[in-house]
């Protein structure tokens, strides 16, 4: 007679092909597991790479300021360098941001080009994608939506 498992969840098979049959079937169904593991975790690493990892396509076909430049502007107003209330000029929010002082350095600004203080300040340089959308509304006329 042979038990598949004791009560202590120990493998206790006396017969050497149903334990043969038992220890393969238990190997596969971890090597499935482990398999299922490796799939989840190099999904997740691609998916991190896919949201950290700039785009090759850059859309500045109709960049407007609500959809795109509102966005990109709310990492410098969220640290309180260019809120409604800073003097350093507002890019807050839409008639700030046209209206902003420092407009004619902006872009040499973001794209931290020498004789410009580099900005976002304390923070990493922005995308190539970004400053593109920064200048294409700029040089469009600042359309707001």
């Amino acid at each position: 007679m042979a038990c598949l498992y004791n009560k202590s969840g120990e493998l206790c098979v006396k017969t050497g092909k149903l334990y043969t049959k038992i220890l393969t079937k238990r190997i596969n169904v971890t090597i499935m597991k482990l398999k299922n593991v490796v799939l989840m975790a190099t999904a997740a690493a691609l998916s991190v790479a896919a949201c950290t990892k700039e785009s090759t396509v850059c859309d500045t076909e109709k960049v407007t300021y609500n959809n795109q430049i509102k966005t990109i502007f709310a990492g410098c107003t969220d640290a309180g360098c260019h809120n409604s209330s800073s003097v350093n000029g507002s890019l807050a929010n839409y008639q700030d941001a046209v209206n902003f002082p420092k407009k004619s350095k902006l872009i040499g600004a973001l794209k931290w080009e020498e004789g410009f203080v580099q900005m976002p300040s304390g923070k990493g340089k922005l995308s190539d994608c970004d400053i593109s959308k920064v200048e294409k509304w700029i040089d469009s006329g600042y359309p707001e939506n």
